[in-house]
Formats: structure tokens, sequence, C-alpha cells
């Protein structure tokens, strides 16, 4: 609520990443955002859903508890149109097992939606140190690069060879000093790895001890 984290575990919203100058256009019709990242608006702006107070609106017990929360969001809310509701369930799928779904339901206007769960992770525990020693395998052999306000340019860059390149499982570390600017905040544009149910593999990333494993599944063009 005080800003005084890089949105840490929290959920993002109404738009997460960067809108170029806090500008878009829908349906012919101009909007201006907060800028609050440089000259962009990150996030949902100065006061995106990370730094609202949601509303327990559903909370089930027995084999597999769950919390359901909501927000209203409402029209001109940090520069955005319309009414929307948002809500997400969290759910112990298992006794090792967290599911999270959300969704967001405009009343009555079009805007834009694109809810993220802004989780930072260290698979070998808390207080384990840096993430240096992670391994990573990124099926993308290509990026989107930015310019100096980190917005994409529109141009695609093959990662072969460069400090980008994660085609092969490698240590996080290896490369990181080599990033220009903030380190790794880049797009990468996915090729097709192992498909399963709809889903193709986009990354996998496992601790120094390979006692813990990350996998991440898409059916997005993008990560």
């Amino acid at each position: 609520m005080k800003d005084n984290s890089p949105y840490f575990g929290c959920i993002v919203g109404r738009v997460a990443n960067r809108i170029k100058e806090g500008k878009f256009t829908l349906n012919g019709v101009d909007y201006t955002l907060p800028i609050n990242n440089g000259p962009n608006s990150l996030h949902g702006g100065n006061k995106g859903f990370d730094k609202v107070v949601w509303e327990v609106v559903d909370r089930k017990d027995g084999e597999h508890p769950s919390i359901t929360l909501k927000y209203q969001s409402h029209d001109g809310e940090e520069g955005y149109p319309g009414d929307v509701t948002v809500t997400a369930v969290y759910t112990l799928t298992s006794s090792r097992t967290m599911r999270l779904d959300m969704e967001a339901f405009p009343k009555n206007k079009p805007t834009p939606i694109n809810l993220a769960q802004h989780t930072y992770w260290n698979l070998a525990g808390h207080n384990s140190g840096k993430v240096f020693d992670h391994s990573i395998q990124i099926w993308g052999s290509q990026i989107t690069p930015l310019d100096q306000n980190s917005i994409p340019t529109g141009e695609f860059l093959p990662v072969k060879g460069s400090c980008f390149d994660y085609t092969s499982e490698k240590k996080i570390g290896i490369s990181i000093n080599q990033v220009p600017g903030l380190g790794y905040d880049h797009n990468y544009v996915l090729d097709c790895g192992e498909v399963k149910s709809g889903l193709k593999c986009a990354a996998k990333v496992k601790d120094p001890f390979g006692s813990r494993v990350l996998n991440v599944w898409t059916d997005a063009p993008g990560m």
C-alpha cells in the first residue's frame, strides 16, 4: 500500500507492463494515463490493482480449500475507461499445489485488460542468496529489442551467441552482467517447444541443487 516494494507477489492491473507515454486509442477515443515509469505508464498507474484493498467474497474449506477476492474498478480509474469487476480465486488443489484463476468483466465500456501475478521465485528457498546459480532454458530464438525507455522497437533480434541466448540450458549469472540497462526485462518471441493441453513449453528453471524445477507453459506468442 505504501509503494515500497517492486510489486512483490501482487496482482497487477488493469494493464501489466508499460504503455508508451501513457497513451492509447480505443474505438477512436484517445485516453491518457498517469506516468509512473520514465515517460511511460507501468502496471496500472500510480494506484494499480496492487495498491487497493480487495474484498473477500467467498471461502471454501474441505479437500480443495479456496478463497475468492473481488475488486470493483470504476470508470476513469487511473485513466482507464469503464467499470470492471475483477476476481481472483486461490485454490489449494493438493497438499503441494496452488492454483490461481483471474478474470475481469467489463460492465459498460470496452477497456484493455492484462492481468499478471507478479511473483518472484527463488527455487533454492528463503534466504538462500541470489538466483544467479539458477539455470534456465527458454524456447525462444528471438527477442524484441527495447528503446531507451524499455518499449519494444518492433524489431525481432536473434539471440544466438548473445547474452540473451538460453536456447540451451545455462546459469543466469553467466551472462546477466552483459545485458545493457537494468538487466533482463525483454520479451522473448516463443518457438514451439513441447505442447501439452494446447499449451507450449516456454521456459524451464532449475535451482542449483536440482531439487526444484519451475516450468512455464503458455498459449501466448511471447514471454
